[in-house]
């Protein structure tokens, strides 16, 4: 079993407890990513992950106070559009070797990739996998890659939502927000972000969470340095107003804010 499906399980019996707090599965979040850190790639499915998220990755800036319109998914089934998503991968990927001073390995990995890779290529990973062996395990670029993987994810989030366990709101939920952005500075620490929000659309309460993981990481040997986690927004649905009472929201507003006395409050939906 695949770290991946590991850390999906121990967040799905997270889940199961609806009426008592949930284990602390996560209580040593931080040495779960340094483990990570030393995984191999292809452990963590570096592979796999990388093609699906490339699109909302930030290379070499920070990630905006504001989300920008997401791009619209490529079409899979149509030739021209997957020469396209072929050649934002490799580009995403040979920003990165450059950020954290692989530069000479993009051309290497350039011919490699349009070597193996067919025009007609939806399913990338394998392809992805090929290069990154080329690349080597050893390579900066790929203490980076481990930590922008989807298993990064699980251990932060699992420790939130022991934090803000409530029978208010038992079961959180991914949405399709997820980005991160990789930044380095001259001869300093490369830094991973990861932004995401997870929603809890129970009978008691309607509203979502968005978070920052971020990833400090040694310059020559890509080790973690360091790991945040910061909740910046509550929001609550102003649509499920039956179902936010007043009371209720408070409740929820005080686990919160007991963790991030920072958190805003603020409300979505029409």
């Amino acid at each position: 079993m695949c770290l991946c499906c590991v850390r999906k399980r121990a967040l799905a019996t997270q889940d199961q407890h609806t009426t008592a707090a949930p284990v602390d599965s996560f209580a040593n979040w931080r040495n779960t990513l340094r483990n990570d850190a030393t995984s191999s790639m292809f452990d963590l499915s570096v592979h796999c992950d990388f093609p699906r998220i490339a699109r909302s990755v930030t290379v070499g800036k920070e990630l905006g106070s504001t989300r920008p319109d997401e791009p619209p998914p490529f079409d899979l089934t149509n030739t021209a559009a997957n020469k396209l998503r072929r050649a934002m991968v490799f580009s995403k990927l040979s920003e990165i070797l450059k950020l954290v001073g692989e530069g000479h390995l993009v051309d290497s990995a350039k011919e490699k990739w349009e070597s193996i890779i067919p025009d007609d290529c939806y399913d990338m990973a394998p392809y992805v996998r090929q290069v990154l062996e080329q690349i080597g395990e050893g390579s900066k670029v790929a203490g980076v890659l481990k930590l922008m993987a989807q298993p990064t994810l699980f251990a932060p989030l699992g420790r939130i939502r022991y934090l803000v366990y409530s029978p208010l709101c038992p079961r959180w939920h991914d949405t399709p927000s997820w980005r991160i952005s990789v930044t380095a500075t001259e001869d300093g620490p490369v830094t991973v972000t990861h932004e995401c929000t997870q929603r809890c659309d129970s009978a008691q309460v309607a509203c979502q969470f968005s978070c920052h993981v971020t990833l400090i990481l040694e310059p020559d040997t890509m080790a973690l340095r360091d790991a945040t986690i910061d909740v910046y927004n509550l929001a609550f649905d102003r649509r499920r107003w039956r179902v936010n009472s007043t009371e209720k929201k408070a409740a929820v507003i005080k686990l919160f804010q007991r963790h991030w006395p920072n958190i805003k409050i603020t409300e979505n939906g029409k």
